[in-house]
């Protein structure tokens, strides 16, 4: 028999490609797989947050539009009382905010609920022998398919979803009508 040949003098030998223990590989791989089940949870918890914030992203951006269009009515009745509109916050809603709201891609199916736009005159609560007009704008997004998922992860995770999300949008503005020049 040979026997296997030693390194040379202060030459320094080569370590071995064999591992020292017959487990370490089935360590390495359970490792491997504790680590893709973190990342699947972590990855799954990113995506739930970026839906979250989406879905108030897109919540908010509908209020908005909802408040731009009552500040829009009250500014549509109070130059139509200039013109001596008896019913000025009534035509506001058929004349100026419900055109608007049809044109828009968010608001043209809501529009079209009986309630979406109430105008209204009365005494104001400021100033008593004044008139105000007030356009109420409502907008129901109970139905919306961003938010209902939203719902369904906040009964998942037993939050109250009911106090989290609203279930119809709403903004008032109020105008002081002038009051006609005494002759």
């Amino acid at each position: 028999m040979t026997e296997p040949a030693r390194p040379a003098a202060g030459a320094t030998a080569r370590p071995s490609t064999r591992s020292a223990a017959p487990h370490a590989s089935a360590t390495h791989r359970a490792q491997r797989g504790a680590a893709s089940i973190e990342f699947a949870f972590a990855l799954v918890l990113l995506l739930m947050f970026l839906f979250a914030i989406v879905s108030y992203g897109a919540l908010l951006w509908a209020q908005q539009k909802v408040t731009h269009l009552a500040a829009e009515g009250a500014r549509s009745a109070l130059a139509a009382s200039f013109q001596g509109d008896a019913a000025a916050a009534q035509d506001a809603c058929s004349g100026s905010v419900l055109p608007i709201a049809v044109r828009d891609s968010v608001l043209a199916g809501p529009a079209q609920e009986a309630g979406f736009c109430t105008g209204s005159q009365a005494a104001c609560i400021f100033a008593p022998d004044a008139t105000c007009a007030t356009i109420e704008i409502r907008m129901r997004v109970d139905g919306w398919p961003l938010l209902e998922i939203m719902r369904g992860l906040a009964r998942v995770f037993g939050g109250d979803a009911q106090r989290l999300l609203p279930e119809q949008l709403q903004a008032k503005a109020v105008v002081q009508i002038p009051m006609e020049p005494a002759t």
